[in-house]
């Protein structure tokens, strides 16, 4: 992938090319390119943390990111390895942004002070552990949501709650 200051050019990257962007909380957050063509991309590379750093707070998701729509959460995007000695990852809130789909499997996985998550109405679909041992008390999913995989909210002792779309 060619750069140009950090940010990829236009053009240049490929599918499944990694780029990082700031988020308003000041926070490195890797990207991966899901398609230069339709340009789109997640958030996260798919295999480990989107934020490589210590940090406990809300996290607000972009809408774009480098001239991207951000159409996905990534698989570990939000994993706390804690157990693993690399930093503790610990959102309280999140806020993602309309146009993404997808929340893939195990994104925000033992997220425990998640407490409030604001869902896009674009969402479809939530894959398998994508919030498992996380702190929500209730969760409200979007019309149109299309799958729920197996154990997507595995663990989570505190969800009291889960208001499901009308066509469910």
């Amino acid at each position: 992938m060619l750069l140009a200051l950090g940010i990829p050019v236009a053009g240049w990257c490929a599918d499944g090319d990694t780029f990082t962007v700031t988020t308003t909380e000041g926070l490195a957050m890797t990207m991966m390119v899901l398609s230069e063509t339709d340009k789109t991309c997640q958030v996260g590379d798919g295999e480990r943390n989107c934020i490589e750093q210590a940090y406990t707070g809300s996290v607000t998701i972009p809408q774009t990111a480098n001239g991207y729509a951000v159409t996905a959460i990534g698989s570990y995007a939000f994993y706390n390895y804690y157990h693993y000695g690399s930093g503790d990852l610990n959102v309280t809130s999140v806020n993602i942004p309309e146009g993404v789909t997808a929340i893939n499997r195990y994104a925000f996985d033992d997220q425990r002070e998640l407490k409030t998550i604001e869902l896009p109405s674009t969402l479809r679909q939530i894959d398998e552990y994508a919030f498992n041992g996380s702190g929500l008390t209730a969760i409200t999913l979007p019309e149109g949501m299309t799958s729920i995989g197996a154990s997507a909210f595995y663990n989570d002792r505190l969800l009291t709650g889960v208001t499901l779309p009308s066509e469910a």
